[in-house]
């Protein structure tokens, strides 16, 4: 146990430290392409995540111990990062001019690197509030049976990973700011509901459109961060990455706290808020529109 919790912490960190210059990078690649790509990269997370949760359930099937899967697994994805990283693009370094002062750190925290933050704080949590607790609230709030709760889950996964496979599209047609605006919304009506109607077939349909709409958000609040004037794309995405990790570490406590104090389906109306408040926020946000884009919004 002692060995496994601190393999996984380990892991954790090492993680976090990729997140920042793997966005960073795609956001290079997508001020090359000249239209939206972000919510690709992030279904290409999704299709990672659907494959690692078969390889495991294959790898248990056929008798091979958790311990071997993942030493195998982590050694075939080395080599393949080492096999592929002299194709990684670069991303800008901050450049100062001889006797000139670095960039400091605070000089990061801009208005509208904060916003964003929280925007991406705030959807992070929905997202994963939705996915910690959807079977739980199809059990417990609409009487469901274990295999539609888990069906609700599986409803809400898949239609994040379709909608980060279709959403670049939309959001080069519409503007990326009216597409994130346009993506809140749906979550919010997917969540109000199955608080609305607490019937499993409503909660699968719910939570499917919260999935679909909640996917695209994240992914392309941290476009705009990396393209922030003055910033390079690393600075501008370590800040929105600041802001994305607390929510999703904090939202199965605080939605467990909520449920215990009050109940689940409240608890759910405070979600439904934080959606809310993303479709206010991002009336805020001031964002250049990239060459392939449709209206900014």
């Amino acid at each position: 146990m002692v060995a496994l919790v601190g393999g996984l912490a380990v892991w954790g960190f090492a993680a976090n430290l990729l997140a920042t210059p793997m966005n960073a990078q795609s956001v290079e690649v997508q001020k090359q392409y000249g239209r939206p790509i972000l919510s690709t990269f992030h279904a290409g997370f999704s299709i990672g995540v659907l494959a690692g949760g078969l390889s495991g359930t294959g790898a248990a099937a056929v008798g091979l111990s958790p311990s071997i899967q993942m030493a195998i697994t982590s050694a075939l994805l080395g080599v393949v990062l080492i096999g592929t990283q002299r194709w990684l693009p670069d991303t800008p370094r901050q450049e100062t001019k001889k006797g000139e002062a670095r960039r400091r750190l605070r000089d990061r925290f801009t208005p509208q690197l904060l916003l964003l933050a929280a925007i991406a704080f705030l959807a992070s949590f929905v997202e994963m509030a939705g996915a910690q607790w959807s079977a739980l609230y199809a059990t417990e709030v609409a009487a469901a049976g274990a295999v539609l709760a888990a069906a609700t889950y599986t409803c809400l996964s898949l239609a994040a990973a379709g909608a980060r496979l279709v959403g670049d599209t939309l959001a080069g047609r519409i503007g990326r700011i009216r597409f994130v605006r346009l993506s809140a919304l749906v979550a919010a009506a997917g969540l109000a509901l199955p608080l609305a109607v607490p019937h499993p077939a409503a909660v699968m349909a719910g939570f499917g459109l919260l999935g679909f709409g909640l996917a695209c958000v994240t992914p392309t609040v941290l476009g705009f961060a990396g393209e922030q004037p003055g910033l390079t794309s690393g600075e501008g995405v370590s800040v929105v990455a600041m802001g994305q990790w607390p929510g999703m570490l904090l939202a199965a406590p605080v939605i467990g706290l909520l449920a215990g104090a009050l109940d689940l389906r409240l608890a759910f109306v405070v979600v439904l808020v934080m959606v809310l408040a993303v479709i206010v926020l991002v009336g805020r946000v001031r964002a250049a529109a990239l060459p392939g884009e449709g209206a900014a919004g």
